[in-house]
């Protein structure tokens, strides 16, 4: 018999549980109460999980690889943090949160922390003008993108803030940290090395 490899395995582990969670969210499956302990809860231990596999696999390797799988796993536990705030306000407090709340200082860590670490993942261009050309051509990208969000959909953002400007910024802060995560990674795929390419083109897709 061949031995089943430890990814298999927590693939066997992990896929029955994103059925079921699927299934119970098409199908409706519970009260609301408990669609939002799964929904705060759940993602904060998926989070967790996630953060703290990434931590581990950073132990097990050196150089780039240690550092890329330490900012991915940090990413992942800046999320955590921002879903257990979310937890205590809607799920212990029975409130609504604030906006903008504590949760938005960890979940802004996210995007900074998850670009950095695909950055020395793809091995970040060396040199001044390298540099400059990687972050302009995901600026120009990421500014037509914006253009076209902000025509249909984030201008109704404007009225949510309420005329304050702190609010305004942390509300778009979402989706232009979201653009750009993708542009920049969208860039570095064609920069990285032809093995690399597909294991980038596949995580592009899946933040997209």
């Amino acid at each position: 018999m061949y031995a089943i490899s430890t990814p298999l395995r927590a693939l066997a582990l992990v896929a029955p549980i994103c059925a079921a969670y699927t299934a119970a969210s098409a199908l409706g499956w519970g009260s609301s109460r408990v669609a939002l302990i799964a929904g705060d809860v759940g993602l904060s231990l998926a989070y967790l999980a996630a953060g703290v596999s990434c931590l581990l696999r950073a132990r097990t390797r050196s150089g780039r690889a240690r550092l890329t799988w330490t900012l991915i796993g940090c990413a992942a536990l800046a999320s955590t943090g921002g879903n257990l705030v979310w937890a205590w306000y809607e799920v212990v407090l029975n409130r609504r949160v604030p906006d903008p709340s504590l949760a938005d200082a960890f979940f802004l860590w996210y995007p900074l922390l998850l670009i950095a670490g695909f950055l020395v993942l793809a091995r970040f261009p060396r040199g001044g003008v390298s540099v400059l050309c990687l972050f302009l051509d995901a600026w120009l990208v990421a500014g037509t993108l914006f253009s076209l969000a902000w025509s249909f959909a984030l201008i109704r953002l404007v009225p949510e803030a309420g005329g304050n400007l702190l609010d305004l910024a942390v509300l778009l802060a979402y989706p232009v940290m979201g653009i750009f995560i993708i542009t920049v990674l969208a860039g570095l795929q064609f920069r990285a090395p032809p093995q690399d390419r597909p294991a980038l083109g596949l995580v592009v897709l899946g933040l997209a």
